[in-house]
């Protein structure tokens, strides 16, 4: 669940009387909206900064894609297709590396280290990268974990840890700590 969506059910079980007494409301939403769409900046441009880097045809990098769609049923109903690519690449798209990402998170937790290498830069591994994933999907290990996951499959999606590449990561927003790593854990949907 969105860090936006908790929000508005936990204002959704406050009594009205409670929300209306506060008279600075109004400012103090917008000012939470806008550290919001800051954190999502931040949190793009580091997802950014982790897509592996190469040259990719459109062809390796589609069937990559397949066999990362085919999984993400196992992440149950809130995992978002990746959309194929068209034309050959010189970076992963985002929505890939972030699924990929999930991916290798949960099979770790599942204690299924090193599933998936995202250290690519040609087509002949982002082949293997395919033939991974379509691996740990098939590892019965991994689907006993991930159905025993239930109701927290989107949990394993906000849990997944973002490492750029290579250079500093981009500034934050003025936050703490607590409140980023939530902000952040819930853009992993």
């Amino acid at each position: 669940m969105a860090l936006r969506d908790k929000f508005m059910e936990e204002v959704g079980n406050a009594p009205m009387a409670d929300i209306m007494a506060t008279p600075d409301a109004a400012p103090q939403d917008a000012q939470l909206e806008a550290k919001m769409n800051e954190a999502d900046m931040a949190f793009e441009e580091v997802m950014a900064e982790a897509n592996p880097v190469g040259d990719f045809t459109a062809s390796a990098i589609n069937t990559l894609i397949q066999k990362v769609n085919a999984a993400l049923p196992l992440f149950g109903p809130e995992a978002q297709e990746v959309a194929p690519v068209e034309g050959d690449v010189q970076e992963f798209p985002t929505d890939l590396t972030k699924a990929l990402q999930m991916m290798a998170q949960a099979a770790g937790d599942a204690g299924i280290d090193g599933a998936i290498d995202m250290n690519v830069s040609d087509d002949k591994g982002v082949k293997l990268l395919a033939g991974q994933v379509d691996s740990l999907s098939r590892n019965q290990t991994f689907k006993t974990f991930l159905k025993g996951q239930g109701d927290s499959n989107a949990a394993l999606m906000l849990e997944v840890e973002v490492e750029p590449a290579e250079g500093p990561a981009p500034a934050a927003p003025e936050m703490g700590e607590d409140e980023m790593d939530k902000l952040f854990n819930s853009r992993m949907k």
